[in-house]
């Protein structure tokens, strides 16, 4: 027996009129806004940046567990700085970001780990994404933090906090970089002997 055309459209509307307003509560129940202070920088409480990361974790659970990686994180086991640890620029945990460039993400250490507790970092969205795009000034910030990271620096890991990450593996991570190198070498020796001969 098929169903009646009216009856079909009052379910979807309701439908779609349910999802909204149970999106709504969410974004007003865990994803927190920005308040303002006299500078005119937000200033984030220890609940609001809990609530964030409650909501970011979701997401990032999801993403890994699509893309296969490990996942084991709970808020507890991240820091949750005021500002940037690699370019030192204010965090915006708003909802929506002002910025999305200075709202925080999650970053591995080491990418052929999962995010698991000691492999991960917060820092700011354009620090994690600067590898593609970033200034001369971006790379001598961020050049200066992992150097001194990697080698230990006194000033560098003091602006970590407490949750500091175990021993790294700086010559894996040197060994997978020249490996890529070599392969995209190869690549481009490739696709140009074929424009040649084609």
């Amino acid at each position: 027996m098929e169903e009646n055309p009216a009856v079909k459209r009052d379910r979807r509307a309701y439908w779609k009129d349910y999802q909204k307003r149970r999106y709504a509560a969410c974004r007003a129940n865990v994803r927190p806004k920005a308040s303002p202070t006299e500078e005119g920088q937000p200033q984030y409480s220890l609940e609001e940046k809990i609530a964030f990361f409650t909501w970011k974790l979701q997401q990032v659970a999801q993403s890994a567990k699509r893309r296969g990686k490990e996942f084991d994180l709970r808020v507890s086991d991240l820091q949750l700085p005021d500002n940037c640890p690699v370019l030192g620029i204010p965090l915006d945990y708003g909802t929506p970001a002002k910025e999305f460039s200075a709202a925080p993400s999650i970053d591995r250490i080491d990418n052929a780990k999962g995010y698991v507790q000691g492999n991960v970092l917060v820092i700011s969205t354009r620090a994690n994404a600067m590898k593609s795009d970033a200034s001369r000034d971006e790379i001598e910030k961020a050049a200066r933090f992992w150097l001194g990271f990697f080698a230990g620096d006194v000033a560098v890991l003091e602006t970590l906090g407490d949750a500091v990450p175990g021993q790294l593996s700086l010559v894996a991570k040197s060994a997978r970089h020249e490996a890529r190198k070599a392969y995209w070498r190869e690549y481009q020796k490739k696709k140009s002997l074929e424009r040649r001969t084609g």
